[in-house]
């Protein structure tokens, strides 16, 4: 009997060890927006696909917003430019020469800009642990990347693999994967055919150390996680969300597309897992909705097993018997 019980609870702690959990990979409440800058938003002449959150002040000119939502923290000094929806400002108004074909908000912030802000340095910095499944390699001045044909694939590069390579190449991916690039550096430059032909992707780039990243003229189909970063630049466009520390640039955010979320083998689940306050996201000034809490998977497996292993065992010992 002592025996049998050993080989259970061996067996289960096992298969307990061996056991890889896998968590969504999820921008929250951020992925309703084409950009939400945790700090300030300054630029002129250009435009915005989608929703737009900014945590401190905005400052623009001759710009045309055309998602269904803006949110400003501060103050908002917007000049000959258009808002296509509602618009929350927390601070003072300047709107000389603007339209908005919505209505003006105020009131309590319908987002919680610190609890957002903790959750997408979080999900960088988990991000930043995951071991790489793709290989890169810079050659004849170009930045080389192949992946395993895997439905998640995971790249580690630093500001050195885009220094001195004008252009990218891709190899071996599974049309549809989810490709996340992780990419270390305090100051990065992206310029002209970088990390383009990902249209056909579901792509993250992770920024996790980046204090300042210029990009000149770019074509992203990616989504950007930089949420410690002063973003500059110009001459270009990136397609899916992005998530920045303060937002300088004169690049156009279509909003064509947005990251999906994707079950992660190895990636834990950061915390707080929502943003406080998620009951004050009504969908007319903030399109997005609280992000349901995944459970990591669920110990009930763990025991059905264990418990089909001690009758298997139950029953050995009557026949012997």
């Amino acid at each position: 009997m002592f025996k049998s019980s050993r080989l259970l609870l061996g067996s289960a702690a096992l298969l307990g060890a061996s056991t890889v959990f896998a968590a969504p990979v999820d921008l929250g409440l951020a992925n309703a927006y084409s950009l939400v800058s945790f700090g300030d938003f300054k630029s002129n002449n250009n435009s915005i696909g989608g929703s737009v959150a900014v945590a401190g002040d905005f400052a623009a000119n001759g710009f045309a917003l055309n998602g269904k939502s803006l949110v400003v923290g501060g103050d908002l000094s917007y000049r000959n430019g258009s808002i296509a929806g509602n618009a929350y400002v927390g601070g003072t108004r300047d709107t000389k020469g603007m339209s908005i074909n919505g209505q003006w908000l105020s009131g309590e912030a319908p987002l919680g800009f610190a609890a957002l802000a903790q959750q997408m340095g979080s999900l960088s910095s988990g991000l930043a642990g995951l071991s790489a499944t793709g290989s890169s390699q810079s050659q004849w001045g170009g930045l080389h990347l192949s992946g395993t044909q895997s439905a998640v694939e995971v790249f580690q590069l630093t500001a050195s693999d885009f220094t001195g390579n004008g252009w990218s190449n891709l190899a071996n991916l599974a049309y549809g994967s989810t490709l996340i690039f992780n990419i270390g550096g305090s100051h990065l430059t992206l310029s002209n055919g970088m990390l383009g032909g990902l249209s056909g992707y579901n792509v993250l780039l992770n920024f996790y150390e980046a204090q300042s990243i210029t990009f000149a003229g770019i074509a992203l189909d990616a989504s950007i996680l930089a949420p410690n970063a002063t973003v500059k630049g110009g001459n270009g466009t990136i397609g899916g969300n992005v998530v920045v520390g303060d937002w300088q640039a004169q690049l156009t955010l279509p909003g064509t597309r947005s990251f999906q979320a994707t079950e992660v083998a190895a990636y834990k689940l950061p915390e707080p897992l929502q943003p406080e306050r998620p009951d004050l996201t009504p969908g007319a000034a903030l399109p997005g909705e609280a992000v349901a809490e995944v459970p990591e998977p669920s110990q009930l497996a763990l025991f059905a097993v264990g418990l089909g292993m001690l009758c298997v065992a139950t029953r050995r010992r009557k026949l012997v018997a």
